[in-house]
């Protein structure tokens, strides 16, 4: 599973998270994030601006909440849940991947 390292993050307060600008056909969409931390918990609001020129700007939101489960503490429920050979792996995806195997049951 792919995985923020919240470990590696500072946590507290409201964040910014710029994630650029993207260009489709005739408009250009601002793209960011806001971050707002209740200890382990944090709330994050997902911002889109259309924009193609028009008087107005169209944006929307997505909102959810989520949970910063340090990545020890993954890999330690994952082998609790019967994964074995639980690594992480760097530079294979945006952020870090948690992989481990399940055995087959009944195998030799």
């Amino acid at each position: 599973m792919s995985v923020r390292d919240y470990a590696a993050l500072e946590r507290g307060g409201v964040q910014f998270k710029p994630y650029g600008v993207r260009v489709e056909e005739d408009a250009r969409y601002a793209l960011f994030q806001v971050w707002e931390w209740h200890g382990s918990l944090y709330d994050l609001d997902f911002y889109v601006v259309r924009d193609d020129g028009a008087k107005d700007c169209q944006t929307h939101v997505m909102r959810s909440t989520y949970y910063a489960v340090p990545m020890a503490e993954l890999a330690a429920l994952m082998t609790r849940a019967g994964f074995e050979k639980v690594q992480r792996v760097d530079d294979v995806f945006f952020q870090p991947v948690l992989i481990g195997l399940r055995p087959v049951e009944g195998a030799p």
